[in-house]
């Protein structure tokens, strides 16, 4: 029975890298694509530009720099609060893995700290930040996302006219999230 599983499992993986592999072959412009990062607007969520030269955000290096400076001066300024907001999926879950027991307490307690600090400066409509606290409605899940849902609401009801104003800045499926809120304060 065991062995019948696992003939079954290693076919079902074959198969599969086998379709991987075929379209990969068939796909050249895809191939082109990972050569070279997509640069623009919409698609640089992870990528910084720094004068004609494109690069990919260091995330982790980033939060835990920043989270380390949290700890040690206990304040950090506006900008570096900003470059703290995760843009992806795989910036978030770095993001939120400082608040788990395998960081330490220092590392747990700078989380709580800057989530409040980003929540403060997105309120005041401080740089991009209430832009970026607004995108992270693609990114959030879990219990995370219900203690967000609620600040994110307080926090547009307290902006209406700023909310109303970077809407139409936000990407599509953030857009989705708050259209409701689009709906009430906006129209």
């Amino acid at each position: 029975m065991r062995l019948r599983m696992r003939l079954e499992n290693v076919c079902i993986l074959l198969l599969l890298l086998f379709a991987i592999l075929t379209l990969g072959c068939f796909n050249q412009e895809a191939d082109s694509k990972i050569m070279k990062p997509d640069t623009s607007i919409k698609n640089r969520s992870n990528l910084e530009k720094n004068g004609n030269q494109v690069k990919v955000r260091s995330y982790s290096k980033i939060i835990k720099e920043n989270l380390s400076r949290l700890i040690s001066q206990g304040t950090l300024a506006d900008k570096l609060i900003q470059e703290s907001i995760p843009r992806t999926d795989t910036e978030f879950l770095e993001y939120y893995s400082y608040n788990t027991p395998q960081k330490s307490k220092s590392f747990n307690k700078a989380f709580g700290k800057l989530d409040i600090l980003i929540g403060q400066k997105a309120a005041s409509n401080t740089l991009d930040i209430f832009r970026l606290y607004l995108e992270l409605a693609t990114l959030v899940d879990g219990e995370y996302a219900e203690g967000w849902s609620e600040d994110a609401d307080f926090i547009i009801g307290k902006q209406k006219e700023q909310f109303c104003k970077i809407y139409s800045h936000l990407t599509p499926k953030a857009k989705q999230y708050h259209s409701d809120l689009y709906s009430q304060y906006c129209r």
